[in-house]
Parts: structure tokens; sequence; C-alpha cells
């Protein structure tokens, strides 16, 4: 088990063991590109039990390619995505960000409702440099999503910030997703927040903070839940919470609960029903 806890031995023994096969089917022994291999593998040695995959995507999923710029501790697309479907929102709904960052939650919810699927637009997928690639059925198949895809949507998608790099990020993402059309971003703080269209979901991932005492923040969760019972009556709210004790200050009691974890941290996707 101790020899596994150096994954440059785990490393170095698989490209060994891998190159000195070629070399006694074929004779000549193999050079590697290291930054941009043929074939990608995959080995994960726990105890005395060696698993060993092919990698078909490449590049992580969640790299949509227009996140051109970020702020501070940016949610990663692809649980974006994910949330949005935790909190039943099914490309029927308006979607309100008011805390939104580089634009992440609103980006992803236009793209779902143009029917734009994740990877279609990707350079390339590792699968496609395996000897038995069917170009043409790939083709077949990534041409019916594309075939799906939709010019227009009736709904309306709004990220807020009051941070003016977040804006401008926000700004410049949504500009690179090509839903400009669709999403309206603009400086506003939760405090001064109103409901910009009739209905819809409210889903934000607010900064959760080292230090409680750290009473700026504080009252932003104040004025977060004050400005949703004020002006979002009838609305859902879906907050992904990283600090219990801070949502707490919302004044606000959660109607469910759903175990998520962001990276590292443990945290709970919590559904509002504001009350009209």
């Amino acid at each position: 088990g101790q020899i596994w806890k150096d994954q440059r031995f785990v490393a170095l023994k698989t490209k060994d063991a891998i190159v000195d096969r070629f070399r006694d089917q074929t004779g000549v022994r193999p050079n590697v590109d290291k930054d941009n291999p043929d074939l990608i593998i995959n080995v994960k040695a726990v105890n005395d039990d060696v698993f060993v995959s092919l990698d078909t995507s490449g590049d992580s999923l969640s790299l949509r390619g227009y996140r051109k710029t970020t702020v501070m501790a940016p949610l990663r697309e692809h649980l974006a995505a994910g949330l949005l479907r935790l909190a039943g929102w099914n490309k029927n709904l308006n979607v309100v960000d008011p805390m939104c960052g580089s634009g992440t939650f609103v980006i992803e919810a236009a793209l779902a409702a143009l029917n734009q699927y994740p990877g279609l637009n990707k350079k390339g997928f590792q699968f496609q440099k395996f000897k038995d690639y069917d170009a043409a059925l790939w083709e077949e198949v990534s041409q019916k999503y594309l075939d799906m895809e939709l010019q227009e949507t009736t709904l309306q998608f709004f990220g807020s910030d009051n941070n003016n790099q977040a804006v401008s990020a926000a700004k410049t993402n949504v500009h690179a997703a090509g839903v400009a059309d669709f999403v309206k971003i603009s400086r506003t703080g939760v405090d001064a927040l109103q409901a910009p269209c009739e209905n819809g979901i409210v889903i934000l991932n607010p900064p959760y903070g080292e230090r409680l005492d750290d009473e700026n923040l504080r009252d932003v969760y104040r004025d977060l839940g004050y400005s949703l019972k004020t002006h979002f009556k009838g609305w859902q709210a879906w907050v992904l919470s990283g600090n219990k004790e801070l949502v707490h200050l919302m004044g606000l009691k959660s109607s469910q609960r759903i175990p998520v974890w962001n990276g590292p941290i443990e945290c709970r996707l919590l559904k509002y029903e504001i009350r009209g």
C-alpha cells in the first residue's frame, strides 16, 4: 500500500509497461507527447487493487469554452448546470441570479433553453484519436443534436452583482457564450434587488465567509432575505449554502435541503418558497 502514495512512481511504472509492450510487439519504442498525448490512460491504485481506464473525453466537459474571465471562487460550469436540474428547472422559467459572479448560472440556463449541448463545440474529444473511431457515426450523432438547437427562446435570464469586476467578467462570458440576446447583466446590490420580470426562479451561490464576525457579509445575507421576502413573492429561491449560520440570517425557512459538494466544501442546496 505504501508504494502507491507516490503518484510519480505509478505513472512511471505504467509508462514503462506500455512502451515496453510496444517495443516487444513492434521492435520500436514509441515517443510520448507529454502535453498533447494521443492516448490518455488513467491508473488508480488502492492497496492491492489497480484500476486502469482509457480517457474518452480529454479536457473536462466542465470547460465549455465561454469562460474568458473569472472572479474569485467561480462556480464550475457543470456544477451550475447540475444545480439548475436539482432545483427542478426544466427550461420553463425565467432565471435570476442576484450574486452572479462570472455569470455561470444564467449562461448555463440560457444555453440549456436553446438546446445547446455541452461538448458539441469542443475542438475534439479524446476518443476521436482511437483507432476504431467511426467519424461518420460521430458526424451523424452530433448533427442530430446540432439540429435540435434553437435560435430563440421566450425565457429571460438576469444576472446581477455588486462587484464591478464580476459584472465585467459576466458580460464578457455572456458574449463569448453567444447568449447576449437573452441574458441581461447589471450592477445591483442585493439590498436594492427588484424582481426583473413577473415570474421565475432565483438561484445563487453567495459567499460562504471564513469568519462569522464579518459584519458586512452578515448584512449581505440579511439584505438578501429582506429583498426576497419583499420583492419576490410567489417565487422559488434556491441558495447554495456552505455556511448554515449565514443563511439563517436571511430569516427564511427552507422547504428542502439537498446535500451537494462544491469542490471540497460540503454544502446544501436550499429551497425557499417565498410566500405571497
